[in-house]
């Protein structure tokens, strides 16, 4: 599968948002199977004005993602996006991904779970945590499942992801700088890859509040591309064969000893 994960700093404005999207989508229409974007990509967020948030937000059949769905019709190629999910007029949103493929057709979305209200920061003044139980969703036949940023950091989620199949982690991010943010990027990265069997391609937020850093990762372990902090892109093609050939050898799912650690529901 190929894949191209776009990294980049998105501004206040949906409309020039949009527009670097719709040019990403452009570019690699004919070259890749899949664009994925960051986490904050339709914009950025004010964590202190709650009205703001409710104000930009749209629902799944808004501009924003309809634009994005008509432009991965015309283009031929699928879509991991981002934006923020409007619940009323009155009720914070939800911090939102979505899926659309090569014909147009939105076949996922997921609600970030666990919101960041962690060094300062708290996502929950102006977000709702996600409503919706995780699914996992195939494209090309992989199958896969979404995660947004401080979702990493909860490992049940990639775990019941891959107990359901999922070959594929997807990460949408705007991970904040801050002391071994980047250690603790990568090392959360590599341990939902290798403790699942899964490859794990990650998209960040660049510019001067964010690690960037964009990450494809293999089930092994082994990072197939990083990037720094600039804003730039990976392409990548993934070899799902990988997959197998790991588990078969490092039984991370099939070894587990479920007599002393039934956790329910996984």
């Amino acid at each position: 599968m190929r894949i191209a994960v776009v990294q980049f700093n998105s501004g206040k404005s949906k409309e020039e948002n949009l527009d670097f999207i719709k040019g990403k989508i452009d570019k690699y229409s004919g070259k890749q199977d899949l664009v994925i974007f960051p986490e904050y990509s339709m914009i950025k967020p004010d964590f202190n004005d709650r009205n703001y948030m409710i104000d930009v937000s749209e629902s799944i059949t808004g501009q924003f993602v309809e634009e994005i769905r008509s432009m991965t019709m015309k283009r031929e190629i699928a879509v991991i996006g981002n934006f923020v999910e409007s619940r009323g007029q009155t009720e914070k949103p939800f911090n939102t991904s979505f899926a659309i493929d090569n014909m147009g057709i939105l076949f996922g979305k997921y609600q970030k779970l666990h919101l960041f209200d962690s060094y300062g920061y708290m996502e929950s003044k102006v977000y709702n945590e996600g409503l919706r139980r995780p699914e996992v969703i195939s494209i090309n036949g992989i199958p896969f499942g979404m995660e947004i940023c401080y979702d990493i950091r909860f490992p049940e989620l990639s775990r019941l992801y891959a107990l359901k199949g999922a070959q594929m982690i997807t990460i949408q991010a705007g991970f904040f700088k801050g002391e071994y943010k980047l250690e603790t990027w990568t090392a959360l990265l590599k341990s939902i890859a290798m403790t699942n069997g899964v490859f794990v391609v990650a998209s960040g937020q660049s510019g001067p509040e964010f690690i960037g850093h964009s990450t494809v990762i293999s089930p092994a372990g082994k990072v197939i591309e990083e990037l720094g902090e600039d804003e730039e892109d990976i392409t990548v093609k993934i070899d799902m064969s990988e997959v197998t050939s790991y588990r078969e050898n490092v039984k991370v799912l099939t070894a587990r000893r479920r007599d002393f650690y039934d956790i329910s529901g996984l």
